[in-house]
């Protein structure tokens, strides 16, 4: 989703025309001059870039396939929205259409297509003036760029324990005073268009104790911290409890994570630990190996790999590579 000139962007979704939800687009989390929380600051671009699976979709399409939606789509019965802190209901939105080969048209850098007639424009759903999107632009990365890609790091739903506004604590301290087995999770924050270290990248980081008991109240075993040059990142906590109601297992000893830089997508995951029961949620890139070292302390190491659509600097572009287009 590529969106210009809006601001506080607090979410964006897929919906059918009289307002089901149907999947959501952009988390309405946000990361923007080092403070944490909601809205996102002035977007010219790429709001959000993902993939659709089964485990986004909502309301009429729950427990349905993804074909459901694309369906949808085809017969022109969704919309894509975009809300933000003045309306929340929304302040911009467009129809979802296919287009076909005689609406499409090429820009003459010959990477990017407009299809500037069969999307609808519409006025914000409030009672502002401020106009509608009137296009909705497709892209996609060159096939003959010389970039190096990795694969982002797989995301997972962000969970009722999560709580905004938590502090800066790079790690150190994040569970002073708490008891339970010493866990030190380790590792980098790479970009996913050139597989390089991203500096200023923002973990935000909340986990269960040695109990598997979240705090609700304060922010104990909650915090932020922020990758280095070398795009890494420390966290000196505690292995975190299992989640359980009696002799049911809820999910596993996990550390829940939010990371991305300012102005780009926000990716949300969970970090697992081997030799756990698992399901099908867990997903085997997500789980993570542990070691004991001689003082009994869990060493864990995690590299994440996020959506960073800033522009490289020239330098790093091959001479016959094209232009980058986030897609």
């Amino acid at each position: 989703m590529i969106v210009n000139n809006i601001g506080a962007v607090i979410g964006a979704r897929i919906s059918l025309k009289n307002g089901s939800l149907l999947a959501e687009v952009f988390n309405p989390y946000a990361i923007h001059n080092g403070k944490s929380g909601i809205p996102t600051g002035q977007i010219n671009g790429v709001l959000s870039s993902g993939v659709i699976t089964l485990d986004d979709l909502s309301g009429p399409v729950a427990g349905k396939k993804v074909s459901d939606l694309v369906n949808l789509m085809k017969e022109g019965k969704t919309i894509v929205d975009v809300r933000t802190l003045d309306h929340q209901k929304g302040q911009i939105r467009g129809q979802i259409l296919p287009i076909t080969a005689g609406q499409a048209s090429v820009k003459p850098n010959g990477n990017e297509r407009e299809a500037p007639t069969p999307l609808s424009s519409t006025s914000n759903l409030n009672t502002s003036s401020t106009s509608g999107i009137k296009n909705v632009t497709l892209s996609g990365r060159s096939q003959t760029s010389q970039l190096p890609q990795c694969n982002t790091t797989k995301p997972t739903i962000q969970g009722p324990e999560y709580k905004s506004g938590s502090p800066l604590k790079q790690g150190q301290g994040f569970a002073k005073g708490l008891s339970g087995a010493r866990l030190e999770l380790t590792g980098r924050v790479l970009s996913a268009i050139d597989c390089k270290p991203v500096l200023g990248a923002v973990l935000d980081v909340w986990q269960a104790d040695a109990n598997g008991k979240y705090d609700n109240k304060s922010y104990n075993l909650r915090g932020k911290i922020v990758t280095d040059k070398a795009g890494k990142y420390v966290l000196d906590t505690i292995y975190p409890g299992r989640l359980q109601t009696g002799s049911t297992i809820l999910h596993p000893s996990l550390i829940h994570v939010m990371v991305g830089i300012s102005g780009q997508p926000i990716l949300t995951t969970q970090i697992y630990f081997e030799n756990q029961s698992r399901d099908a949620a867990i997903k085997d890139t997500l789980v993570t190996k542990t070691v004991v070292d001689s003082n009994g302390t869990k060493i864990a190491n995690f590299d994440f790999v996020v959506e960073d659509y800033r522009e490289p600097p020239a330098n790093t572009l091959h001479t016959n590579s094209t232009a980058r287009i986030p897609g």
